[in-house]
């Protein structure tokens, strides 16, 4: 299995105590294939902002190269050779 690059572009619901704002949102993530890419994005977006899947909408996804990834964590994670 070939682990790769992706853009996942969409807009979800933040700050949803008392005022929630729907806001647009570009995730970088490094997965087998769309379908765990977006299960990454939902994890993330759930764990770290309490969002609920419902109230993430993703409109696109799309592999790209490690050349036009600009997060730092992705390509330190795509240089390992192995986890320790």
């Amino acid at each position: 299995m070939e682990v790769k690059n992706y853009m996942v572009k969409g807009r979800a619901k933040f700050n949803t105590d008392k005022f929630p704002i729907e806001q647009q949102f570009t995730k970088y993530v490094r997965a087998v294939n769309k379908k765990e890419a977006i299960e990454k994005v939902y994890s993330h977006f759930g764990s770290k902002n309490g969002i609920r899947r419902d109230e993430i909408k993703i409109t696109s996804i799309e592999e790209i190269s490690l050349e036009q990834v600009p997060d730092k964590r992705i390509t330190d994670l795509a240089s390992m050779s192995r986890v320790i």
